[in-house]
């Protein structure tokens, strides 16, 4: 459940942004958005910083770093983790 809230919120971030308009979600959760230059500076740290308003939590520095961090799947997962804990 909270995943997948979480999943949705941050799949509508880059639909609004004009990312992925293409593809289907399950497509889109995988793709390492870092890699592909998916989202400039601004739209990174803008995504990062409306995960952590609406969810009311924080990343740690390791979160940010982490491999993980640079696909959906992965942030939902670090989400949810900083959530729970």
């Amino acid at each position: 459940m909270l995943e997948e809230k979480i999943k949705n919120f941050i799949v509508d971030f880059f639909l609004k942004h004009g990312k992925f308009q293409e593809m289907n979600v399950a497509e889109v959760v995988g793709i390492n958005f870092i890699d592909s230059n998916t989202l400039d500076s601004i739209e990174f740290i803008t995504l990062i910083s409306e995960v952590e308003e609406n969810f009311n939590m924080l990343f740690t520095e390791v979160d940010l770093q982490s491999k993980g961090f640079s696909s959906i799947a992965g942030m939902v997962a670090i989400t949810a983790l900083r959530i729970k804990s």
